[in-house]
């Protein structure tokens, strides 16, 4: 019986992220990491991170790529909380601490997403 609702409860929770988000492709992610790259100023590339976490359900490895393009700590982090809520393998996504230049910020993102402050 703990295993039927199980099942349910994750059959449930992924249709939710399907309704809310699309998932990147290779080939959209690699045109994603381009249009990073070829922005000239930190504001844009912020911005374009933003629409892409608020656009697709991403990966925790390609919320990891896109927020290393990231200048500073501030915006990888606003980026990884955003992102967080349409990451398709949360179970992974304490990888992603590791973009970060200053240990309290890697702490504060943990707390907010995944401790005990989680958002669900």
């Amino acid at each position: 019986m703990n295993r039927i609702l199980t099942l349910l409860s994750f059959i449930v929770s992924f249709q939710l992220i399907s309704a809310q988000c699309q998932f990147m492709s290779e080939r959209d992610f690699e045109a994603a990491k381009y249009r990073l790259t070829t922005n000239s100023r930190t504001i844009n590339t912020f911005q374009t991170a933003m629409d892409m976490s608020r656009s697709y359900c991403l990966s925790s490895s390609q919320a990891r790529e896109i927020a290393n393009y990231l200048a500073n700590d501030r915006d990888k982090f606003d980026f990884l909380k955003a992102s967080y809520i349409n990451i398709s393998d949360k179970e992974n996504f304490t990888d992603v601490v590791d973009v970060f230049r200053l240990f309290s910020s890697a702490v504060r993102l943990y707390h907010q997403t995944l401790g005990s402050g989680a958002i669900s």
